[in-house]
């Protein structure tokens, strides 16, 4: 019988820091085309593991990925002291060559980005001025867009409407058929229920 691939296994994962303070040792596995959803309540340490896995934290234990990766992080606060528009920010990973040169080839690789949400119509407006959704929508469309074999995903329908929560759950479900792993962080048991093929509960700190 065969077995897909692991895009991630985590051995007794504690993330070192004051954010993950009470945090279990936490064992997962993320096969390649399959999604495992990560609950629980807040301060159980839900996000402070996905960061550990991102490489943004310290950590006890033993964490292997695939070296790419997209992620979509609990929080982003774009820089309002940063002219970049949306386009321009969805171009500075898709070309080697600095934005002052102009977009070229990459802009039909934004233009798809932004087409898998439902944004192209923002491409030239102020990454500054997106609110709360769109903001969650561009992230979404940055981590899909190139198809990296895993998706790490932190509350990623937080402040979206039905449809866009609706298109979220269709990327998602469209990551993992294309043989993608996906480890989803989210309150969202509707959305959880739905696509998750594997869920891990997280208690909170000194609960039996």
């Amino acid at each position: 019988m065969s077995h897909a691939p692991l895009a991630l296994r985590a051995e007794g994962v504690v993330p070192i820091g004051r954010a993950a303070a009470g945090a279990r040792p936490l064992d997962l596995a993320v096969a390649a085309g399959s999604l495992h959803a990560l609950v629980g309540g807040n301060g159980t340490g839900k996000s402070s593991f996905l960061r550990a896995v991102c490489g943004e934290l310290p950590f006890r234990g033993t964490i292997e990925r695939c070296e790419q990766f997209g992620v979509v992080p609990q929080h982003f606060a774009p820089d309002p002291t940063l002219a970049l528009t949306v386009g321009e920010f969805l171009a500075l990973s898709r070309q080697r060559r600095p934005l002052l040169f102009g977009r070229g080839a990459s802009r039909a690789r934004v233009v798809r980005a932004l087409a898998l949400v439902d944004l192209a119509a923002l491409e030239e407006r102020p990454l500054a001025e997106l609110s709360g959704g769109e903001l969650r929508r561009l992230l979404l469309a940055h981590a899909c867009e190139p198809e990296p074999p895993l998706l790490l995903l932190d509350e990623p329908t937080e402040g979206l409407d039905a449809a866009a929560r609706e298109r979220c759950a269709e990327l998602l479900q469209a990551a993992r058929a294309r043989g993608a792993g996906v480890l989803l962080v989210s309150h969202d048991r509707e959305l959880v229920a739905r696509v998750a093929d594997a869920v891990t509960e997280l208690a909170p700190a000194g609960a039996a």
